[in-house]
């Protein structure tokens, strides 16, 4: 008898002693996250932070605010390189072209940043008191400064935009599109295929440009981890990796 029951404790220290492993292997969740390359490369540079204790909730859903954060963040990195126009050597037609397009270029530039200055300033004269802000959130909040970059810098919201309401994929994917700069290929496919829908055109478009994963989470309820996932894309195409 005494033999039975010593059987009976070590069985129910054992159960207990699995019972906290299969704890610490929930808790350690941001250890097996980091387990996929992309999601470590995007912890790494800096894109994605998780919460306090460090877990990266990559199963919740992620809200409008977050999202265009992690954009900001992927846009803030210095993008690749690009070749010169000219290497010095070209003569001719060719020359006198190169020539043409700068010049075309930097007036182009000039005008363009006249436009954000003046539009800079009136967002600052708008919203000058602390207690008026846009998007509902106060000047302080971690998510105000990309949420200014994003309709300031980038023109990927306006000021209805609603940072705290979850994102389904396929806002996301117009987001993402448009970071890349491919927003107005997105309207001009719509002009020149208007019986194509919404899905249809996004779709053209990301095929176009290497990108046709993205489709993977049309019309999906995003999570971070897909969030993640969609902007470590874009990333890759700010690097010129891809």
């Amino acid at each position: 008898m005494m033999s039975a029951g010593r059987c009976a404790t070590a069985t129910v220290v054992t159960l207990l002693v699995c019972c906290l492993c299969v704890g610490s292997a929930v808790r350690a969740q941001p250890v097996t996250d980091l387990q996929d390359g992309r999601i470590r490369e995007l912890v790494d540079a800096g894109v994605l932070r998780g919460a306090p204790g460090g877990d990266l909730e990559l199963d919740r859903a992620i809200q409008g605010g977050e999202f265009v954060t992690l954009i900001d963040r992927v846009l803030k990195m210095p993008p690749a390189s690009r070749q010169h126009l000219a290497t010095g050597t070209e003569t001719g037609d060719s020359e006198g072209w190169i020539r043409t397009y700068v010049s075309w270029r930097s007036v182009t530039q000039w005008f363009q940043r006249i436009g954000f200055n003046v539009r800079q300033l009136w967002f600052d004269l708008r919203y000058r008191q602390a207690s008026d802000q846009p998007w509902g959130l106060p000047r302080t909040h971690w998510m105000s400064a990309s949420l200014r970059d994003a309709y300031l810098n980038y023109d990927l919201i306006d000021l209805s935009f609603k940072p705290m309401w979850t994102v389904d994929g396929s806002a996301a994917i117009d987001l993402i599109l448009a970071a890349a700069g491919y927003g107005g290929e997105v309207a001009a496919a719509h002009e020149q295929m208007p019986e194509a829908t919404p899905e249809e055109v996004r779709r053209f478009v990301c095929t176009q440009h290497g990108m046709g994963r993205l489709m993977e989470y049309a019309g999906a309820q995003l999570t971070r981890g897909d969030a993640a996932l969609m902007v470590w894309l874009l990333m890759e195409r700010h690097l010129a990796r891809s």
